[in-house]
């Protein structure tokens, strides 16, 4: 646009002097009350008065850490592959399922370990002797000595 290297360097200077003739120096003595940040020559001093919280401590960070050298910044965004609200719903679905087959996975061994006893003992009532024989095979700790009259007649009835 027709502007040269010196003149864009001397409207520079001219703005800089123009802010320097408005502008009030802050000064820690004479502003106790007022929280700010002093930059000396592009980052080679920072004087920090009374800043507090987290936003600013924020700020001051980032203004310490300007690094005014030429250099590639990425700035980047993570996407997301599945809206976090779903993902929890489905969590949450599968949590209920699972739940659920346990518990009936639980009372279907109930049912199991409840029949295998009382099976057993069903058909020693009933009288059986063939079962009732195999059963005291399977359960030889069941054939004390209140059994053992059933025992004798079983391998009786047996022969």
């Amino acid at each position: 646009m027709g502007f040269t290297a010196d003149t864009v360097v001397e409207d520079f200077k001219k703005r800089i002097q123009h802010y320097a003739d408005q502008y009030e120096t802050l000064d820690e003595a004479l502003e106790p009350g007022l929280s700010f940040i002093k930059i000396f020559n592009a980052g080679e001093k920072v004087l920090v008065h009374k800043h507090e919280g987290h936003i600013q401590s924020r700020v001051v960070y980032y203004l310490m850490n300007i690094n005014l050298r030429p250099r590639t910044i990425y700035l980047t965004r993570h996407g997301e592959l599945f809206p976090s609200h779903l993902l929890m719903l489905l969590l949450l679905l599968l949590l209920v399922v699972v739940m659920a087959l346990s518990l009936l996975m639980l009372m279907l061994m109930l049912f199991l370990m409840l029949m295998l006893l009382l099976l057993p003992l069903l058909l020693l009532l009933l009288g059986l002797p063939l079962l009732r024989s195999l059963f005291f095979v399977v359960f030889p700790a069941a054939a004390g000595a209140a059994f053992a009259p059933i025992v004798a007649l079983s391998v009786v009835d047996a022969a």
